[in-house]
């Protein structure tokens, strides 16, 4: 009689990967809940500070972010063929959006943070993202230069995407929370 066939189970590194994002995960929720509450009790004063927030250049952001996703996820896939160029190529897109992200992000008005929840709720919220993206921009160049190295790691090229593709999304619900209502 034949052995039953097992499934492999999830690499240690894919698990850890999972628990790390559903760490960040619940911090995000809870900055999240945080300005909801906040706005919930000011509706007034937060809509006609939002109105200050310079829509299309937070739109354009978004689109940023999308397009980075997709070279992450380019880069994932050359990763697991095996095509070095590529991996290096698509991380560096991946890193130069990520840049591109911040630099315009520098440009968007920010109000007095001691006298408007709203602002200080948006240099909270905004801020813990740039942070967490430049972690990831952190996390690209330690994966380039292993890359560089002469090993392209599919395993961590495909964690440190996961995290990328987290932190973008992070970002669209911060547009949609902080711009667009």
């Amino acid at each position: 009689m034949p052995a039953p066939e097992t499934q492999d189970p999830l690499p240690p590194g894919k698990v850890g990967t999972w628990m790390f994002l559903a760490a960040e995960m619940m911090f995000f929720i809870a900055l999240v809940g945080s300005y909801i509450v906040l706005r919930s009790s000011s509706r007034p004063m937060f809509e006609s500070q939002s109105s200050l927030l310079n829509k299309p250049m937070g739109a354009a952001n978004v689109l940023v972010l999308i397009g980075s996703s997709l070279t992450m996820a380019m880069g994932v896939s050359a990763a697991r063929t095996g095509r070095h160029r590529r991996v290096m190529g698509m991380l560096g897109l991946t890193a130069l959006l990520g840049c591109v992200f911040l630099a315009i992000g520098a440009f968007q008005p920010i109000g007095d943070m001691r006298h408007s929840r709203f602002w200080a709720s948006y240099a909270l919220l905004s801020g813990a993202h740039r942070v967490h993206l430049a972690g990831g921009l952190v996390a690209l160049g330690v994966l380039g230069v292993q890359t560089a190295r002469g090993g392209i790691l599919a395993a961590a090229t495909e964690y440190v995407g996961m995290y990328w593709h987290f932190v973008v999304g992070v970002w669209i619900v911060l547009f949609g929370l902080l711009y667009l209502t």
